[in-house]
């Protein structure tokens, strides 16, 4: 049960406001007009006041802390009323004790409070807003700076009511979740966690249905459960090649949630509802070139009058040479300080955001971190002049415009996690012919269904490479270090890791060339950038799921400044060399003729070593005429081939006994000569006799009976 400290000068002031006291418009009070009780000292009030059980504010209870936080004392409703023409002074006070004794700075717009405006069919919060805080005064003297007394400026939601409208006249019902504060020079506010729903009923005296009764006034105290976060940015922009100038970019940021949290709601997250002020910059030089970034360093936040600077920047400048009379054209997307009124038809920047130098390195590569740009930022607004965003940025930094589809200035958005974001980038085509041909050919590369809310798995990523991480969670490489201790530690203090994508914008950075106003050509000095910025980035709520429940807790988060790095522009693709297309064609064609070649002489060689196959032909006799008609074969098909197998088989018989008769006259020959040695008078007779009986013998032979006959006669 929270303290709670009834005003008790609440009673004298309601006497002094029937009796004519000061009263105020409701106009001025919608407006943040001065109420009659803002002027009561806020030591009066804590002083003169008691807690639930009667006891009287005891100071000794809030000392100094210089490493104390900020809390809420109480939250006190004065002269609410049934009747709305009674509301005038109606008014919600906020009683702050501030440990540290530090200054807080009481003018900024970025003093708020978060109090639901919204409750579903069971009466919980399901929505939450920020309300600004009017400042009305603080302790003095020996309490300087320690209570703070704010009145809450009430406003106009969504439903189309106030506060005030909302609540129920018998029980109203004030739910805040936490308060954010900014002290003296601090570029952001801080969120101090007070969660509590505070239930008034009954009147002050004469604010109730009997205005001559006493007052009724009490109030009932019990905690509101949020959920602190820490809240990390980065950002995506997918790789390719130079489109213009023009990258996509994914902006997000990640939180750890306690694991009880989720067991005990759900860990699907359904929404998230965040705010921010969306802002686009104007140009931001780099320069490599030192002597062009003496000239421009000066230049930062001021719009230059063309004749008294003579110098202009290009962006993507091309220079041609016309032959052969002389002389010279020029190209570029953007100008910076634009002499020629001809020329206003291209993009013209007239202020610079910011200039860097590279210290000598090459542009190309030269990256500015987002720490030091934002620093570059506050630099030049804490001696600006002019209006301040936030009171922190000077507005003469940013363009009077954002990215098509957004808003510029505050946006309160609730992004569910059905929602996906595309990506696009150009890309070297990798088909085979393109580039076997060497044509440079560049296609669009989509990243579908990027969720917008992510859980991470850090089992996953423990021991993953860095550029791995970087492309499938869609984090910027520079991060992922940071990203994955940041998981490291929430798993130690068991917690999930999630990420929140909420918006995608354009980020453009181009070649840069600076010219001296005249004829001359200019050259190229570095490059320049343009980007959206998200300032006072909150997250306001989260909405958890589990069994068909679906709970919205008010998240305590100190809001950040988002302001992206910058970097080089992408590669500038070079156009497909045609002639060497050509010769790529010309060799391809002479080679596959020479492939040809040479496989049409190894088939004929392959031909030449095997050599023909001999034709074997097989004669038969024709088949017998058994009675079908003359010269007429009436045999069935199976019989004539019976017939065609058996006088092959005859035919091979007979070449068999040919070569035996061949090899008998070859015998009878050697027989011969051998009885002729033995006697020359008689062996002739005998020898021609016995040639003679061999060669009568091999004729006798099918297949030898010519060849014996010819031996015969020649021997």
């Amino acid at each position: 049960m929270k303290k709670l400290f009834t005003m008790l000068l609440t009673l004298v002031l309601a006497f002094s406001a029937l009796a004519g006291g000061l009263t105020v418009s409701a106009a001025e009070q919608a407006g943040g007009g001065a109420l009659e009780y803002d002027g009561t000292p806020v030591l009066e009030d804590l002083t003169s006041s008691k807690d639930e059980n009667g006891n009287a504010f005891d100071l000794t209870d809030y000392p100094y802390d210089e490493n104390g936080r900020v809390q809420l004392i109480t939250l006190v409703e004065y002269c609410y009323s049934y009747a709305s023409n009674m509301r005038d002074n109606y008014g919600i006070y906020l009683y702050i004790y501030n440990p540290s004794g530090r200054e807080i700075d009481t003018g900024s717009e970025l003093n708020l409070a978060q109090f639901a405006v919204g409750y579903n069919d069971k009466g919980v919060p399901d929505d939450y807003e920020g309300f600004a805080l009017a400042f009305c005064n603080k302790s003095t003297g020996d309490y300087n700076n320690l209570f703070y007394k704010f009145r809450v400026v009430d406003h106009e939601s969504a439903d189309g009511q106030t506060i005030g409208e909302r609540v129920n006249s018998n029980a109203r019902r004030y739910d805040i979740s936490g308060v954010e504060l900014i002290y003296k020079g601090d570029g952001l506010t801080k969120e101090y966690g007070c969660g509590g729903t505070y239930k008034y009923s009954g009147y002050a005296a004469g604010y109730g249905p009997d205005i001559a009764a006493e007052s009724t006034l009490k109030c009932e105290v019990t905690d509101l459960e949020t959920l602190r976060l820490e809240v990390k940015p980065t950002q995506y922009r997918p790789d390719g090649v130079f489109t213009g100038g023009h990258q996509d970019q994914l902006n997000s940021v990640y939180f750890a949630v306690p694991n009880a949290i989720l067991e005990k709601y759900g860990r699907q997250i359904t929404e998230i509802k965040a705010r921010w002020d969306e802002y686009k910059t104007s140009l931001i030089g780099v320069f490599d070139d030192k002597e062009a970034y003496d000239v421009y360093a000066p230049c930062v936040g001021k719009d230059i009058e063309t004749e008294d600077f003579g110098y202009s920047l290009l962006g993507n400048y091309e220079y041609m040479s016309i032959p052969p009379f002389g002389g010279y054209s020029e190209a570029y997307d953007w100008i910076y300080n634009n002499e020629d009124p001809i020329e206003d038809t291209r993009q013209v920047f007239d202020v610079l955001t910011a200039v860097f130098y590279t210290n000598g390195g090459d542009a190309a590569s030269y990256s500015v971190t987002s720490e030091r740009l934002e620093k570059a930022l506050k630099d030049y607004s804490e001696t600006a002049d002019g209006d301040k965003i936030n009171g922190v940025y000077s507005s003469e930094l940013f363009v009077d415009y954002v990215d098509e589809g957004h808003t510029r200035g505050e946006n309160v958005r609730t992004i569910d996690s059905e929602t996906e974001y595309n990506l696009t980038s150009q890309v070297l085509n990798k088909d085979f012919w393109f580039n076997f041909l060497g044509i440079r050919d560049y296609v669009s590369k989509t990243y579908d269904g990027i969720k917008a809310i992510e859980e991470v798995d850090y089992g996953k990523i423990k021991n993953a490479d860095n550029s791995a991480i970087s492309r499938e969670l869609y984090i910027d490489s520079a991060d992922v270090a940071a990203f994955k201790q940041y998981c490291s530690e929430a798993d130690d203090a068991d917690k999930t890791v999630y990420i929140f994508r909420f918006s995608v914008t354009d980020y453009y950075a181009t070649d840069m060339a600076n010219r001296t106003h005249g004829y001359a050509p200019a050259h190229d000095c570095g490059y320049g950038a343009q980007q959206t910025v998200f300032l006072n980035f909150k997250i306001i709520q989260l909405t958890f799921y589990k069994d068909g429940v679906y709970t919205v807790i008010p998240v305590v988060s100190d809001p950040i400044d988002i302001i992206p790095g910058v970097t080089p522009p992408l590669p500038d693709p070079d156009p497909t060399d045609w002639g060497e297309v050509i010769t790529r064609i010309l060799i391809y064609l002479l080679f596959a003729i020479l492939i040809i070649a040479i496989v049409a002489i190894g088939v004929k060689l392959i031909i030449g070593l095997i050599g023909p196959k001999q034709k074997v032909t097989i004669e038969t006799a024709p088949p017998n005429d058994s009675g079908g008609g003359k010269g007429k074969n009436t045999a069935a098909p199976e019989t004539a081939a019976k017939r065609a197998e058996q006088a092959a088989k005859r035919a091979e018989r007979s070449a068999k006994s040919a070569q035996k008769s061949a090899d008998s006259a070859k015998y009878a020959r050697k027989e011969g000569n051998q009885n002729a040695g033995k006697s020359k008078n008689s062996g002739k007779n005998k020898g021609n006799t016995g040639g003679k009986a061999h060669s009568k013998a091999a004729g006798k032979t099918d297949g030898g009976k010519a060849v014996g006959k010819a031996k015969s006669r020649k021997k």
